[in-house]
C-alpha cells in the first residue's frame, strides 16, 4: 500500500481532531433529535390512538397527498438510488489504485452518498407518513393501531434480550469486530418474530 501524502501532521494530532469533529457532529445531531422531538411529540397520538378529522379535511389531505405522490416516488428513488451507488467510489478506487489516501476519499464519498440518500428517503417518508397518519391509511389504520399497541411488550422484550446478547457477547470475546453481526440478523428476523407472535396472540 502506497503512503499518504506528508500534510506534516502527526498522527496522534489528526486521530484527536477527527473525534474533536466527531463528537461535534454528535453533538448537533443529538440537538436536532431533541427538538424534533419536542415538536412532534403533541402528535404522537396519532400513530396509536383512533382519530376523528374535521369536516373536509380527509378530502383536502387525499388532494395534497395525491399531488405530493410523484414527488415522493422521486425523491424515494434517489435516496435508494444514493445508497446503491454508495460503493461505487470505494469499488472504483480498489480497481485502479491502492493508495490509503484514496482509499479513504473513497469511504468519505460512500458516507457522504449514504447521507443524501438517507435525508431523500427520510424526508419523503416524513411528508407521506404525515398524511397518511391524518387519513388512517396504510400503516395507520386503526386495526394496525391496535395490534402495534398489543405488541409493543413483545417487541420490546425481543429488542432488549438481543442488546443484552449483544454486549454479553462483545465484553465477554472483546471480538467487537465480529459481535456486530447480531443486529443485521435480529433484524432480519424480526418480521417472523412479530409474525408468530402476532398469530399466537390472534389464535388465543
Amino acid at each position: 500500500m502506497s503512503e499518504m501524502p506528508d500534510y506534516h501532521i502527526s498522527e496522534n494530532a489528526a486521530a484527536g481532531i477527527g473525534i474533536c469533529v466527531l463528537i461535534v457532529l454528535i453533538a448537533i445531531a443529538v440537538t436536532i433529535f431533541i427538538l424534533c422531538g419536542m415538536k412532534t411529540k403533541k402528535y404522537e397520538f396519532m400513530e396509536k390512538e383512533d382519530i376523528e378529522t374535521a369536516y373536509g379535511v380527509s378530502g383536502m389531505v387525499k388532494e395534497k397527498r395525491d399531488a405530493y405522490h410523484s414527488m415522493y416516488v422521486t425523491q424515494l428513488v434517489i435516496g435508494i438510488a444514493c445508497c446503491i451507488c454508495s460503493v461505487i467510489p470505494l469499488f472504483g478506487t480498489l480497481a485502479v489504485s491502492e493508495s490509503d489516501f484514496y482509499m479513504v476519499s473513497a469511504v468519505c464519498m460512500l458516507l457522504a452518498l449514504v447521507a443524501i440518500g438517507t435525508y431523500f428517503i427520510v424526508r419523503s417518508a416524513a411528508k407521506m407518513n404525515a398524511m397518511n397518519q391524518l387519513l388512517e391509511e396504510e400503516d395507520y389504520t386503526r386495526q394496525k393501531k391496535h395490534e402495534n399497541k398489543k405488541m409493543s411488550g413483545p417487541v420490546m422484550v425481543y429488542w432488549l434480550i438481543a442488546t443484552a446478547i449483544y454486549l454479553a457477547w462483545s465484553f465477554t470475546t472483546n471480538d467487537w469486530d465480529r459481535t456486530w453481526i447480531i443486529w443485521p440478523v435480529v433484524g432480519v428476523l424480526f418480521p417472523a418474530f412479530y409474525a408468530i407472535v402476532n398469530g399466537i396472540r390472534k389464535k388465543s
